[in-house]
């Protein structure tokens, strides 16, 4: 529930702080949809931005407010939400050039496990709309990302 400016200022007056959520400033999430120019989706190949660190495939990148909370807290648990991030969609992954997944922090989160190109490794977890239902499945999420959290930094 948003407060109006009246409100705030009567709670301050009563002395009464108030908490309001923040986004990290430095966090950009990038859909495909959105960095792609018109002749690239003409073309049928999808480009990733060199400046993006971390490639994130998920089965939409149409997440619930739900699923980006958690996207949320999973890439600040480990050390990865100050870090250029672009999300694709598993079924645009055929798309994407093998060079563009050199170099960068590739995390799955879908539901069935798609094999990257030889040589290049990522970690797989299980996608977010199942974390929300099951939450048993963060901790599996959580182990994962332990075992790989020295290949982040």
């Amino acid at each position: 529930m948003a407060l109006s400016e009246y409100q705030y200022s009567v709670l301050s007056e009563m002395g009464i702080p108030v908490w309001t959520q923040r986004q990290s400033k430095t966090t950009e999430i990038i859909t495909a949809t959105e960095s792609q120019p018109l002749d690239n989706l003409q073309s049928n190949t999808l480009q990733i931005p060199n400046d993006v660190q971390l490639l994130i495939i998920v089965e939409t990148t149409q997440l619930a407010t739900v699923e980006q909370r958690l996207l949320s807290s999973i890439l600040k648990a480990v050390s990865l939400d100050n870090r250029r991030q672009f999300l694709i969609e598993s079924q645009d992954l055929r798309q994407v050039s093998e060079d563009d997944f050199h170099s960068k922090t590739i995390i799955t989160m879908t539901e069935a496990e798609y094999s990257l190109p030889e040589g290049i490794e990522c970690v797989q977890l299980p996608s977010l709309a199942a974390m929300v239902k099951q939450t048993s499945l963060k901790a599996i999420a959580w182990q994962q990302l332990k075992r790989y959290r020295h290949a982040f930094n």
